[in-house]
């Protein structure tokens, strides 16, 4: 690994949903935008909650009466304040390098 990239003075936070904050938002230099299809979105939420907590009619339902409203309100226009936009339907580990390599050069760039 590059000496440039362990240096102590250089730190990655990650921060989820950074709409309501524009100040914080502001004050990041690279925001990066996962974008996922809502079909998928969708699969995903019925994984998380298949422990028992609810019923695949429950999350379904929820999904359609409540989550996919609140993404295109709340999540979506994030997409237009950020660097980067990544296809969260890809494979993770294409989208994890392509992340890291930008990442990487960006640092270089400072």
């Amino acid at each position: 690994m590059s000496k440039w990239l362990i240096n102590k003075s250089t730190s990655i936070n990650t921060f989820k949903g950074c709409r309501h904050f524009p100040q914080l938002r502001e004050s990041i230099d690279y925001k990066i935008y996962i974008d996922c299809q809502a079909d998928e979105r969708l699969v995903r939420r019925l994984g998380k909650f298949s422990d028992g907590r609810y019923t695949s009619e429950e999350a379904i339902r929820e999904y359609l009466d409540l989550v996919r409203y609140r993404h295109d309100i709340y999540v979506e226009p994030t997409r237009w304040h950020a660097d980067m936009i990544i296809n969260g339907s890809a494979t993770m580990q294409k989208g994890s390098q392509m992340l890291l390599d930008w990442i990487i050069n960006k640092m270089a760039s400072q």
